[in-house]
């Protein structure tokens, strides 16, 4: 006696989107223009190359992946792929967000401290006083909002999936404040992971040839990232 087994459809699986910033050299930013670094642009490059391997395995389809070149890095850009990624995502995708850089935060009037929500991720072109409209601030201190600023806090909110976000840039832990309202329908919260915290500096090895902090994240995560 024969059976008619009804086969589920398979279920849909998410997909997996990228964005990878990389910066080594600031030729016009204040403060950073003699400061290069060795392996930011080439670490993008790397997580770039461990995202888009998953697009091979099963766990995820193929989403929107973007790395900034050199060439290519800028407010204006960095923006628009956002942008672009908050339009194409759902909410059962997953977006990671890589950052690598020199990172920036407003000292406190006596200098003996750096002020809360001033973390700011650094730009080729970055001046002092005007960070947030030179740089990708994650947020702004209250008070200090100025009209048409877009942070990183404002983009990513935006964005209906999942998200890891991954600096690898000095202070970069100052952006750890406000990430619990970055929580598409308030069910899912996002994984933040820096290289420091916000009164730290982040580091890069020769021996290594990338920072510490993406040395860790490829190491524990590129082969076994589903």
């Amino acid at each position: 006696r024969q059976r008619n087994l009804k086969v589920a459809s398979e279920q849909r699986k998410p997909r997996l989107h990228g964005l990878c910033v990389g910066i080594n050299d600031y030729p016009r930013a204040d403060g950073f223009s003699k400061m290069p670094l060795l392996y930011s642009s080439s670490d993008a490059e790397a997580v770039e190359a461990m995202l888009a391997k998953q697009h091979r395995g099963y766990a995820y389809e193929k989403g929107t992946l973007k790395r900034l070149r050199p060439a290519e890095v800028s407010r204006a850009n960095i923006i628009r792929a956002l942008q672009q990624v908050a339009a194409e995502t759902r909410p059962d995708d997953l977006f990671v967000l890589y950052m690598s850089g020199h990172g920036w935060a407003k000292p406190t009037p006596d200098r003996n401290a750096l002020e809360p929500r001033s973390f700011t991720f650094v730009l080729p072109s970055f001046k002092i006083e005007e960070p947030a409209q030179t740089g990708i601030p994650f947020c702004l201190p209250r008070g200090t909002r100025d009209s048409g600023d877009e942070t990183l806090y404002e983009l990513l909110a935006k964005i209906p999936a999942r998200k890891i976000v991954l600096l690898d840039c000095c202070h970069a832990g100052g952006s750890t404040y406000i990430v619990h309202d970055l929580v598409p329908d308030r069910k899912v919260g996002p994984i933040v992971a820096v290289a420091c915290s916000k009164d730290e500096q982040a580091y890069e090895l020769p021996p290594l040839g990338h920072g510490v902090f993406t040395t860790a994240f490829l190491s524990a995560l590129g082969d076994n990232f589903t």
